[in-house]
């Protein structure tokens, strides 16, 4: 061995050293941060909000202030945990629904030519059209229980979970599918090993854009025809000009939605801790 090679030869096991306490105590701070700052956003226009209307002397049947709106929703919780259950059953069946659609269409379009040639621009042709417009036939077809209400709400998730899957599969490079056929992988196995894998996180992403889209969809399909959900709470209490009320279903709407977009988070979170996404952007630096 030459002085050169020697030179750069490793000399041991390279060792990874874990992070100092000073950087573990930086990225622990960053984190607390990252709750502080919006928990002392929110309380600021809360707060805001309540002086505006007291001291602005505004009419409670235009603004009511944030006092009483949250009393409100303490005082008519029960009857508005019932409803926001079934808005979340509604949200979550449909979502259901139109990710089982969904996932078949995205692999269907990603792989075979003809079908991304010919129902491809159907499905943005039917996608263009306003969910709104289709949901009052959808419940003339369908009568008015639960079942036109899923149809609305598949119809709300199904694109953008169908178009980033389908993106998240192309997203495959030709060299990564040849060189697991080198080390012969079954075509199942490059498919579930590969190319899914890889869609994983860009499905995920058409996940977060459903989750607000199913709690409209849910909302639509309540105003259109329900007896009971957060949909139909807001529509009487906007009917009876109360405006008290319709603000507390707005806020439980908020929390509904909070609650789905922040469960697709921990899911994803569970199932792509690998991902780049899923790190800590103080751990990068």
């Amino acid at each position: 061995m030459s002085i050169s090679d020697q030179e750069y030869a490793p000399q041991g096991p390279v060792r990874v050293h874990p992070l100092r306490p000073a950087r573990r105590r930086r990225i622990s701070g960053d984190r607390v941060l990252d709750i502080v700052f919006p928990c002392v956003t929110v309380a600021l226009l809360l707060v805001a909000w309540e002086l505006w209307v007291r001291l602005g002397h505004e009419p409670r049947y235009i603004m009511v202030p944030f006092s009483e709106v949250a009393k409100a929703c303490f005082q008519h919780a029960g009857i508005l945990l019932h409803h926001t259950w079934v808005t979340l059953k509604e949200c979550l069946l449909g979502w259901a629904l139109g990710t089982a659609i969904a996932i078949p269409f995205a692999f269907a379009i990603a792989t075979l030519p003809t079908v991304s040639k010919t129902i491809y621009p159907l499905i943005v042709i039917y996608h263009v059209i306003p969910v709104i417009a289709i949901a009052p036939l959808l419940s003339v077809w369908f009568g008015f229980g639960l079942l036109p209400k899923l149809l609305i709400v598949a119809n709300f998730t199904f694109f953008p979970i169908m178009l980033n899957t389908a993106a998240g599969l192309r997203s495959t490079l030709p060299t990564q599918i040849h060189l697991f056929r080198s080390i012969g992988a079954t075509r199942r196995q490059t498919f579930l090993g590969l190319q899914f894998r890889n869609a994983l996180p860009q499905f995920f992403v058409g996940m977060k854009i459903a989750s607000t889209l199913a709690l409209i969809g849910a909302v639509v399909a309540e105003f259109i025809s329900a007896s009971e959900g957060l949909g139909y709470y807001v529509l009487v209490a906007n009917g009876s000009l109360n405006t008290r009320d319709l603000m507390v279903g707005v806020i439980y709407l908020a929390l509904a939605g909070g609650l789905l977009f922040g469960g697709v988070v921990l899911l994803e979170k569970l199932v792509l801790p690998w991902h780049v996404s899923q790190r800590s952007p103080a751990a990068g630096r």
